[in-house]
């Protein structure tokens, strides 16, 4: 099989019935940030999030990542229940949280830090990452001689080295430049591609999303809720040339339209 080929699902992995979360706000009163939340996610699935602000994505994606308790409803990564973090589910936000002091090499073994293992063990590992990004020959820089790119390129060699089955992606490259993002969106898919992860990504980028995704989740406003479901029936891999495709666009207006009339 080809890196960029997809192996056929093995079912669902990621599951949430009834799912809910509500905060208390400043006077003590209820908040509710997600309601009745209802989906499955296929093992090596791409699924991209998107909604208005404030309707509830990165509320959703720190509860599957086991960072949020849950209000209501059930939510398991391969029949279990998700209550706390897990190693198996890896999360990456749109900053890269590196550690200035730290060069590309040691943010990327980050992990073996905090589970206090030898760095020795995995800096084999740690270095095929940096290649895998591109960044081999940058492996002693430290962030502030990396461009905005290349250090969001080393937080996901970072989330790599734990060599998760499940990918969160919080709007990690929202605050890249159109080409740079645009180099990023199809680093990540053949990457995707070659190591048969399941991925769920929020963006605000309609375009981003039904060119990475399997499935676009569209959300309403607060409380947050699935309102529809587009499915992106395009081949793999995919380039950038396809974005003028006529099947492209429709998928990106549909996405438009159910946004508009919420």
């Amino acid at each position: 099989m080809t890196a960029t080929e997809r192996a056929p699902s093995a079912g669902p992995a990621l599951l949430a019935s009834g799912l809910a979360k509500t905060y208390d706000d400043r006077s003590g009163a209820a908040l509710t940030a997600l309601t009745a939340v209802d989906f499955a996610i296929a093992t090596g699935e791409f699924v991209a999030l998107v909604g208005p602000s404030g309707c509830g994505k990165s509320t959703l994606l720190n509860m599957i990542g086991g960072l949020l308790a849950r209000t209501a409803g059930t939510l398991t990564f391969n029949g279990d229940d998700i209550c706390r973090p897990r190693p198996e589910i890896g999360m990456m936000f749109q900053a890269p949280v590196l550690f200035p002091w730290r060069t590309a090499l040691q943010n990327t073994l980050l992990p073996t830090d905090v589970r206090r293992e030898k760095r020795s063990l995995h800096r084999d590992r740690a270095l095929s990452l940096l290649e895998l990004v591109g960044l081999r020959e940058f492996a002693d820089n430290y962030p502030r001689e990396l461009s905005g790119g290349m250090q969001q390129r080393v937080a996901l060699a970072r989330l790599l080295l734990e060599d998760p089955e499940l990918l969160l992606l919080d709007e990690p490259f929202g605050a890249l430049d159109e080409f740079t993002r645009e180099d990023m969106n199809l680093m990540l898919l053949d990457i995707w591609a070659g190591t048969q992860k399941t991925a769920m990504l929020v963006t605000h980028n309609i375009q981003e999303a039904v060119f990475l995704a399997d499935r676009v989740f569209v959300m309403s406003p607060r409380p947050g809720r699935l309102v529809e479901i587009i499915d992106v029936e395009m081949p793999r891999p995919r380039t950038i040339e396809m974005m003028r495709a006529p099947e492209f666009q429709d998928k990106v207006f549909a996405a438009r339209k159910v946004l508009g009339a919420l």
